[in-house]
């Protein structure tokens, strides 16, 4: 069987060297080094990376070996990105979240991690969490997350 293709955000790749997130993101670091999981990256990852902490950036060349290719901005997950857009799934200052979600959609990866999408909930928008996971999945609908999932 196939190690799960995992996207990762630099959130991720950050959290190596956040106190709250290392182990998290250190764990799955290690999945990826002993080949248990594959880890996907993005062109919007790396535009991302060239603005972090060194630390940060070489971590970003060795994962990217391990990863093989990256994924490229599309018309295709430009296209989805409208979607969600149209549906207000997110804010606009979120768009570059927005362009995350559609890339690991599009490349129909096995999980999306990221530290950052936890900030765009509130506790009273906590109820508004599944609406927005449906809003995702019918906005996805030519690739559509299977039911049940955290898929935000």
């Amino acid at each position: 069987m196939n190690p799960l293709r995992i996207y990762i955000d630099t959130s991720v790749l950050g959290g190596c060297f956040d106190v709250e997130f290392a182990p998290w993101s250190n764990g799955l670091m290690r999945d990826f080094r002993a080949g248990r999981l594959t880890p996907v990256l993005s062109d919007a990852t790396a535009a991302e990376v060239g603005s972090a902490p060194e630390p940060v950036r070489d971590l970003h060349q060795e994962i990217l070996a391990l990863a093989g290719a990256v994924l490229p901005v599309t018309s295709e997950v430009l296209a989805l990105v409208a979607k969600y857009e149209a549906k207000q799934i997110l804010v606009a200052k979120f768009r570059a979240d927005m362009q995350h979600i559609a890339l690991a959609t599009v490349a129909a990866v096995d999980a999306l991690v990221s530290w950052k999408l936890q900030t765009h909930r509130s506790p009273r928008e906590d109820s508004a969490l599944q609406r927005r996971q449906r809003s995702i999945r019918l906005s996805g609908s030519e690739h559509p997350f299977p039911e049940g999932g955290d898929h935000v």
